[in-house]
């Protein structure tokens, strides 16, 4: 199963610049819809639907990932670092493998959080978290392409409906709730986009993908039409949050599912907050399933192996222990998402890239694949 170093085709599945520009959508969006409101709420009041407009210059991390990709072809981040960085690269790689089992580790925490919370409070949240766990287990298992397949499948339809959802809750809009706009400065806002700004840092997660692409010339294209239509989506599900729930939003753990509870047609079409829960399930799903397979890709790269699939398992038991141990409850997760996590994040997805960029170019180091062949 020990493969020599640099050497082989780890990942032979092959998906196209629209569908990577669609799981790094869902992997920025899947967790922030109902979360992050709360958190900017908090801070910019009215204003935060302003915030994933600034939030969005975090995604410039999707475009150090193709630089990067673009002077090391067909390799990851994981294979790429000790090229650069030698024996120093390779403590660089182990440390992306630490981050993303941790960073998944903390969406599932998310998930288990809001089923327990919301609709089964005495279910215990390690059972909840292994029962997901093992599912993306299995999708992960088959490979890239069945995890990107499986989101189409699943996400664009949770999409349709959530629009779906968003129009009907017009009938309790109140488009007041959105004056005086910027009230109090654009400092508020600054503040509330800390939050959703960690959410478009993982754009970097491309770097894990691009190998991958079969339209290498469209890749930069897509991936701006992805980061576009995040900023455009979270935009308009903020302003709906604002229009029925106005100063009240940062009261609520989940602002676009009281939202959306508010929905009453003719006195008798109610509780389509489950519509909600049931899409978010399947995005959710998406997310979790790209995480988990760049921390299972990431560990065969680095270990050297021949395959990757083997360690779906493993990784996953691995991923619901972390969510134990690292993300004891929700208000730990919101604390440290609203504050030190992201300087983690970007420090991480961001500037650490930044640096290896930087130092490839210095030291004239270059990739010697050829574009398709990973």
């Amino acid at each position: 199963m020990k493969m020599r170093e640099g050497t082989g085709m780890i990942e032979r599945g092959r998906i196209s610049a629209g569908q990577m520009a669609l799981i790094l959508y869902v992997g920025c969006v899947g967790v922030k819809i109902l979360t992050a409101p709360h958190l900017a709420a908090k801070w910019a009041g009215q204003d935060m639907w302003l915030t994933p407009l600034v939030a969005a210059f975090s995604g410039v991390s999707f475009y150090v990932a193709l630089k990067l990709h673009r002077r090391f072809p067909g390799e990851t981040i994981i294979q790429y670092s000790p090229r650069i960085l030698g024996w120093f690269g390779k403590g660089i790689a182990l440390l992306y493998w630490i981050v993303y089992i941790h960073a998944c580790s903390f969406v599932l925490r998310y998930y288990a959080e809001l089923v327990t919370g919301v609709f089964l409070p005495e279910t215990p949240a390690a059972v909840v978290m292994g029962g997901m766990a093992l599912v993306c287990a299995a999708a992960v298992r088959g490979g890239l392409e069945t995890i990107v397949r499986t989101a189409q499948f699943l996400t664009v339809p949770a999409f349709t409906v959530l629009a779906i959802l968003a129009v009907l809750s017009s009938t309790e809009w109140d488009v007041k709730n959105l004056f005086p706009i910027l009230e109090h400065g654009v400092g508020p806002v600054v503040r509330g986009a800390v939050n959703p700004s960690i959410w478009y840092s993982e754009y970097f997660l491309a770097a894990f993908l691009l190998p991958y692409v079969k339209e290498q010339d469209k890749a930069g294209r897509w991936g701006a039409v992805s980061v576009f239509g995040s900023v455009l989506t979270l935009l308009v599900f903020d302003l709906i949050a604002v229009f029925v729930l106005g100063n009240q939003s940062a009261t609520f753990l989940y602002p676009l599912f009281e939202t959306f509870r508010l929905i009453s047609l003719a006195g008798f079409f109610e509780h389509i907050d489950a519509f909600l829960l049931a899409m978010w399930l399947t995005i959710i799903f998406a997310k979790i399933c790209l995480f988990q397979y760049v921390a299972v890709l990431g560990s065969a790269q680095w270990l050297g192996l021949s395959d990757y699939k083997p360690l779906s398992l493993p990784i996953a038991f691995i991923l619901v222990a972390f969510s134990i141990w690292t993300a004891p409850n929700l208000s730990f997760l919101n604390r440290f998402l609203d504050g030190e996590g992201v300087f983690y994040s970007h420090l991480v997805q961001v500037v650490i890239p930044l640096g290896l960029l930087a130092v490839a170019g210095i030291r004239k180091v270059k990739g010697t694949r050829k574009e398709g062949r990973a």
